[in-house]
């Protein structure tokens, strides 16, 4: 008695949900650290999942290495690789969508399965939208038709969180680039905002009363989550004043708390505003608070996005190093959580109740 086919439509139109863009001219790498269940068992209800995608024309054993780090990360069992690619005539890889393509499959094969995830199937498409051919490239009579994208449960579960997912990989990159009207109104604002920080640091150290200096920071960034929670504009001066706040580290710190509150809707809009408002080096700290919250709830893509923008602000901001350290790197991501409980802590030291949810 042969298997039942295993019908790939579901995995393959959930991609640009989960990649939070729809794939252009790249390959498509989905690991998983179970066995498939039932053909047509959507992903989301595996245990546990990862996504990664390289243009076509990348370098091999970078796209190898990555590929294998991430399925050690998951304890992958078993990978899906779809090479996405409008130049494509199908129902093959011809014609060749890039120079050496076939050889990247199969040094990709053989990295996998050394990383105990081996490919069990190769897929071919267009593009990922509705109606599109999709094909075998390891069983020559297996094909069909791609449904609606946006239909996937993956992309239910975007809205359900209010993530979008954009049109481009480029889109996507562009999603926290400065508003050029607004950040040059706090551009002009910053000067006098930093002299008078380093006027209250100063009066802080003198007196050393440090900790109501870092209560007054933390106090002041929940008054501008409020405004924003109640449909009301944070002005540029503000957003100038609180770039300064969070340029104190200790304030930085227990913000980590808010990623597991009952304030994380409101205040990853607070950051992505400061992202928005920003073109310096200040950009860093809003960057790294925002990726920090992003990889809590599972936005992988746009957390990457987040702590890159923040290392090319500040390369040598400690806690997006540590953070892109654990968004690139094979670092359990258990250990993220840690940050929010001992902000929290500090903050409570501090008189400000954050109010974690984070046991």
């Amino acid at each position: 008695m042969s298997l039942p086919r295993f019908d790939p439509t579901g995995l393959i139109v959930s991609i640009p949900a989960r990649l939070r863009y729809a794939p252009h001219r790249q390959l498509v790498i989905m690991l998983i650290n179970t066995e498939m269940g039932p053909a047509g068992e959507d992903t989301d209800s595996l245990a546990r999942t990862a996504i990664v995608a390289f243009d076509l024309t990348g370098d091999v054993e970078r796209l190898v290495d990555a590929a294998a780090q991430a399925a050690r990360r998951i304890d992958a069992s078993v990978a899906f690789v779809v090479v996405v690619d409008d130049r494509l005539i199908g129902p093959t890889l011809q014609p060749l969508p890039a120079p050496g393509i076939e050889r990247t499959l199969a040094v990709l094969a053989a990295g996998l399965a050394a990383a105990g995830a081996p490919i069990r199937q190769v897929w071919a498409t267009r593009r990922v939208t509705p109606g599109s051919l999709w094909w075998s490239l390891t069983d020559s009579e297996d094909q069909g038709v791609l449904t609606d994208p946006s239909e996937s449960l993956a992309a239910a579960d975007r809205r359900a969180k209010g993530q979008t997912v954009f049109s481009s990989r480029q889109e996507l990159m562009s999603a926290l680039d400065p508003d050029p009207d607004l950040s040059a109104a706090v551009e002009t604002l910053l000067p006098a905002a930093r002299i008078r920080a380093e006027a209250q640091r100063g009066r802080a150290m003198a007196n050393d009363c440090w900790n109501s200096h870092y209560r007054r920071g933390l106090e002041f960034v929940l008054w501008c989550a409020a405004d924003i929670a109640a449909g009301e504009d944070v002005p540029p001066q503000r957003l100038a004043e609180l770039a300064m706040v969070l340029a104190d580290q200790m304030v930085l710190d227990c913000l980590h708390a808010t990623a597991r509150s009952e304030y994380q809707p409101v205040v990853e809009q607070l950051w992505t505003l400061l992202l928005r408002s920003l073109t310096g080096p200040e950009r860093a700290a809003p960057a790294a608070l925002l990726a920090y919250s992003l990889s809590l709830r599972g936005d992988g893509p746009l957390a990457l996005v987040a702590v890159t923008a923040a290392l090319a602000a500040d390369p040598h901001h400690f806690t997006s190093k540590l953070l892109y350290a654990v968004l690139n790197q094979p670092v359990p991501p258990s250990h993220l959580p840690t940050w929010s409980r001992l902000g929290a802590a500090a903050a409570e030291d501090l008189g400000v109740d954050l109010g974690t949810t984070d046991h």
